[in-house]
């Protein structure tokens, strides 16, 4: 396996569940790809970007439950348990919470020691006039909850002069969620198909953006060429709540994502909870990773090359050349489970083609390598969609500081204000916005798209007495430093939630840059899933399969699906 993210994790579990061995091939340090932590050396728990764990994810449930823990976690992960069981020891810890880490929800992810966020969000909205640096009064924080699990909030959310959607919006998106959750599903499952067929079969299928969704009525169940339930939302749902929580999920403010992913993510969440694990997103990985043999990765090793060969039995093998110059490594079957990118420039070695190579071109020389290599591997080389996190700590919170409402509730802080962040930057008198990467992007509401304090869900993320901030940026600015864009934060962070004086008491920890955080999955690009299995290659090469997000739907689970059916194809092949 060529990459050691979540997919080529359980692309290798997949394998040693059969009985085969394997080797899995990480060019960092660790395993986990975009899904890792990071500890600080004071004890802060630091995602490589704001991510969220689903407890309901139910290849996330598989995979754990098919093999058992063979090594517990250790070092940072093992202090986290430990400092996990003290917190759920102590009075007044949330029920909910020692639910999940026992049992009921939990099942076979216990181990993960998921904590949840609130169902639901708090939305910045504003007057219709003036920025969102306006006079005191002009800007408030509106509640929206879960009808079911919150009913109290829910309910309050149900007056007319509520500033977040219209009464017929919050209806919609009910009849939104039990249609994700309804049988109408299973009319999507292919004879013979195996576990995960309704959610491959749906993310197969044309779409319309999520924003053309939202502006007519759906036809929920329908089958037809667009059957996400969506709208005609009122503009306030759309600008003040789809934008900035479906904007933060894909990265994409515009709305321009593929509407049948909605549905994907309103099926997981009707099942279950956004949570975080204790030991951070990085516990996920982890979890596979301790399920493999020992010695089944090889971290530090960057596949620069793949070739198609004959081994010393004269059967066919791939050789995989490695960047630094180490020996090659040779294999009967090769899964490809990188970023896009670099996925596609391993697919199109493996079929002859140089980077710039035409099929049939000189570049390929004379190979003739076959248009459906070359089309996957364009697939996957398309631009993902990028953003920033910038984590803050408050350090020796004072009794009455961690009570504040942005300390001590595990809730999403969402920006649903619905004005440029070049305005935003325009009133503070700093032009520093007006980088045409901000615009193009497509996003507005200054800078912050969405925030949380994680040590609020799950407390090991931040040492006692302190708290951890994580603000999240919904596009990758390119003309700022992190300084520029340190001060930027807290000036908003200011305006927000001036009780608790974020320039005075905030500490930078880390601007965390992820220009690739997700494959692209706007309409029009085709269905979300793509095959296991490479066509399209010389009759006598050995196996070569594609798994990763770029390949599903861009969630932790589609990742450890893609994998699963990656490994799972590779074992078929050589056990024949």
């Amino acid at each position: 396996m060529i990459g050691g993210g979540l997919a080529g994790l359980a692309a290798a579990l997949a394998v040693e569940r059969r009985g085969l061995s394997c080797r899995v091939l990480e060019a960092s340090d660790g395993v986990g790809g975009r899904a890792r932590t990071d500890v600080t050396p004071d004890g802060f728990l630091l995602d490589r970007g704001f991510a969220i764990a689903l407890s309901s994810y139910p290849e996330q449930r598989a995979v754990l439950a098919s093999a058992p823990l063979l090594r517990p976690p250790s070092g940072p992960a093992a202090d986290a348990a430990r400092r996990d069981d003290a917190a759920a020891s102590a009075p007044g810890f949330p029920p909910l919470w020692a639910m999940l880490s026992g049992g009921g929800v939990g099942g076979s992810i216990a181990e993960l020691r998921l904590r949840p966020f609130f169902s639901g969000a708090y939305v910045r909205t504003q007057a219709a006039t003036g920025a969102d640096g306006a006079p005191a009064g002009a800007s408030s924080w509106s509640c929206v909850a879960d009808p079911l699990r919150h009913p109290a909030e829910a309910v309050a959310s149900l007056s007319p002069s509520h500033p977040v959607g219209s009464v017929l919006d919050k209806v919609r998106i009910g009849v939104l969620r039990l249609a994700a959750a309804s049988r109408d599903w299973d009319a999507l499952r292919s004879a013979g198909d195996q576990d995960g067929a309704a959610e491959a079969a749906l993310l197969a299928g044309p779409t319309s953006s999520l924003l053309a969704a939202a502006s007519r009525p759906g036809s929920a169940g329908s089958g037809g060429a667009d059957p996400t339930p969506l709208g005609p939302f009122d503009a306030s749902m759309v600008d003040r709540f789809l934008r900035p929580f479906l904007g933060g999920i894909f990265f994409d403010r515009s709305l321009g994502t593929a509407s049948r992913l909605t549905l994907f993510v309103f099926r997981a969440l009707q099942g279950g909870l956004n949570c975080l694990p204790a030991a951070g997103i990085g516990a996920l990985a982890a979890a596979v990773e301790g399920r493999l043999r020992e010695g089944t990765v090889t971290t530090g090793w960057r596949a620069s090359g793949l070739a198609a060969g004959r081994g010393e039995d004269d059967g066919a093998v791939w050789t995989v050349s490695e960047a630094g110059g180490r020996a090659a490594v040779r294999a009967r079957a090769v899964v490809v489970a990188t970023e896009g990118p670099t996925a596609a420039r391993l697919l199109r070695a493996a079929a002859g083609v140089a980077p710039d190579g035409e099929v049939g071109g000189p570049a390929d020389g004379g190979g003739g390598a076959d248009a459906d290599v070359l089309a996957l591997a364009a697939r996957a080389a398309r631009p993902g969609v990028g953003g920033v996190t910038v984590y803050f700590a408050a350090d020796a919170l004072t009794v009455a500081e961690s009570k504040l409402p942005l300390y001590a509730e595990p809730v999403l802080w969402l920006n649903g204000s619905g004005h440029l962040a070049a305005d935003d930057a325009s009133a503070a008198g700093d032009g520093g916005l007006d980088d045409p990467t901000w615009g193009a992007a497509g996003w507005s509401g200054a800078v912050i798209n969405h925030a949380c304090c994680p040590s609020a869900v799950a407390p090991t993320y931040a040492p006692a007495g302190s708290a951890l901030l994580s603000l999240s940026l919904a596009a990758v600015p390119t003309g700022l430093d992190d300084a520029a864009l340190s001060t930027l934060c807290l000036a908003q962070a200011d305006r927000w939630w001036p009780e608790a004086r974020p320039s005075a008491r905030w500490r930078l920890l880390s601007i965390v840059r992820t220009p690739y955080a997700q494959p692209p999955q706007r309409a029009g690009d085709g269905g979300v899933e793509a095959p296991a299995r490479v066509a399209g290659l010389a009759a006598d090469a050995p196996p070569l399969l594609v798994a990763g997000d770029h390949a599903s739907a861009a969630t932790h689970d589609g990742a450890l699906r893609s994998g699963r059916r990656a490994g799972e194809a590779a074992a078929e092949a050589l056990l024949k």
